[in-house]
């Protein structure tokens, strides 16, 4: 599994189509069967919805951003709230490899793809406990530069 930004979010970015700080972003959690393209757009992309975990109690999270300029290391960075899951997993376990930030349009097969997450060393399996997704809250976890 890796971490990327996907070409789409580049692509709409630079055309002023997709606004991070006022679009609807939602974090979804996805299962190790996913490798990480980034040409891959769209959350019905063979692949990206069909890895998507389901455990008891999950849901697709609604997360802000706030985006930081770095001059000293010339870049800017987005740095993404961070969503509990409350009693995740239970019966219900998933082994959870990387998170995924999209745009949420209302339907999969429009809502664009921004940046993948990988989790690991480590992947998580859930047991019905709260499960908090830590992003870096200082140099962000998409970083453009």
């Amino acid at each position: 599994m890796a971490s990327g930004v996907y070409n789409i979010f580049k692509e709409r970015l630079a055309k002023d189509t997709i606004n991070l700080t006022t679009d609807t972003l939602k974090v979804l959690l996805l299962g190790s069967g996913y490798t990480f393209d980034a040409d891959h757009q769209f959350v019905s992309t063979t692949g990206v919805g069909t890895n998507e975990v389901a455990p008891t109690n999950y849901v697709r999270k609604t997360v802000t951003v706030t985006i930081t300029r770095q001059d000293a290391s010339d870049r800017a960075v987005v740095i993404i709230s961070q969503p509990t899951w409350t009693a995740l997993g239970g019966a219900s376990n998933a082994t959870i490899a990387s998170a995924l930030l999209i745009k949420d349009t209302g339907s999969d097969a429009t809502s664009p793809l921004i940046a993948n997450l990988d989790l690991s060393p480590s992947t998580l399996t859930t047991n019905g406990s709260d499960f908090t997704l830590t992003f870096d809250q200082t140099n962000g976890n998409v970083r453009l530069t």
